[in-house]
């Protein structure tokens, strides 16, 4: 979900964008069913574009789920820990 990101004097640093686990949000509220459908097809094409590139997930649960703010207030589903 973050991006490390090297400056020429050497220091690395870690730049993780706002959000949450799956998991955590689902603690913390239930999802709409709207909402609920927009991250299912986000997840699914997400998988589809892993697939057509010869990768398997094997391990795709609330955990490995990150949803990061929008600008417009929604959320965005990112597909974490592929385990390669």
């Amino acid at each position: 979900a973050g991006c490390a990101v090297d400056f020429e004097d050497g220091h690395a640093v870690l730049v993780q964008p706002a959000g949450r686990e799956l998991a955590t949000a689902l603690e913390q509220r239930p999802l709409a069913v709207e909402e609920t459908l927009k991250l299912a097809r986000q997840l699914l094409q997400a998988l589809e574009a892993v697939h057509l590139r010869g990768y398997v997930h094997r391990d795709v649960k609330p955990e490995n789920v990150f949803l990061v703010d929008t600008p417009d207030g929604s959320l965005f589903a990112k597909l974490l820990d592929f385990g390669i």
